[in-house]
């Protein structure tokens, strides 16, 4: 019975999330037809988001909003658990931001194309990819807007919690002498874990910490590791707070 209540509950889901997409299509992909229109499209992506979230009970809760860059280049670096990251990127950053993808997700028909002007589609299987998504994402930051990465380059199971991070988000921190501000995405794989499409409703916290000092001296190895035991410790007192 709780099979066919979820089952039911992401169909209910994917109907209100097709359809919203459909009706704010003409605003969110203004980018399809202005090459810098992001940033007027970007608040409909979190109407989208904010509908979604009334429809279907699943919640955003938001923590450290001083941490955010208000609008100024950063790099934000997310933990990355369940497909539901990508609804809470906008729910949690105000101010328009562009996201590293993978390449699949823009052959996804209509949602693809949309979302294309938010994001920078990157093969991680291919050298030549990864190297001109970093490309691309400098010039990102070089506009003035702030890039978010999923360091650890893919979903994590549950039972592995925060993987190693690949060193795309802290070689281009320290090429364009950028601070990484990382963000907690926590309690996304509980109502999507990886390996399904079924959801559950509830809470999904966002924990915007602190920027995370670069130093002159700063090397790729010591700033990732810097970087990453923030984010461990931070995911350590979301877990057992005090």
């Amino acid at each position: 019975m709780k099979k066919i209540a979820q089952v039911l509950y992401t169909i209910w889901v994917g109907f209100w999330f097709i359809f919203w997409m459909i009706a704010l299509s003409p605003f969110i992909g203004i980018p399809l037809f202005w090459k810098n229109g992001f940033k007027k499209s970007y608040p409909f992506i979190r109407l989208w988001v904010k509908i979604l979230s009334l429809l279907t009970g699943i919640r955003f809760r938001i923590f450290g909003r001083e941490n955010l860059a208000g609008g100024k280049p950063c790099i934000y670096v997310i933990n990355h658990t369940s497909y539901l990251d990508a609804p809470a990127i906008p729910a949690i950053i105000p101010d328009p931001v562009k996201a590293i993808g993978k390449k699949e997700l823009s052959k996804v028909p209509l949602f693809g194309q949309l979302t294309s002007g938010f994001a920078v589609w990157v093969d991680r299987k291919d050298a030549a990819s990864r190297k001109a998504s970093l490309a691309a994402t400098r010039q990102v930051l070089e506009s003035g807007t702030a890039i978010v990465i999923a360091a650890e380059g893919r979903r994590s199971w549950p039972e592995e919690g925060l993987l190693p991070f690949k060193d795309g988000a802290f070689r281009l921190a320290i090429e364009t002498q950028t601070e990484i501000r990382p963000i907690i995405i926590k309690d996304a794989a509980k109502l999507m874990p990886r390996g399904t499409f079924l959801v559950w409703p509830g809470i999904i916290e966002g924990h915007i910490l602190p920027p995370v000092p670069l130093g002159a001296e700063d090397s790729i190895e010591g700033y990732k590791a810097k970087v990453r035991g923030i984010m461990v410790g931070a995911m350590l007192d979301c877990l057992y707070p005090k």
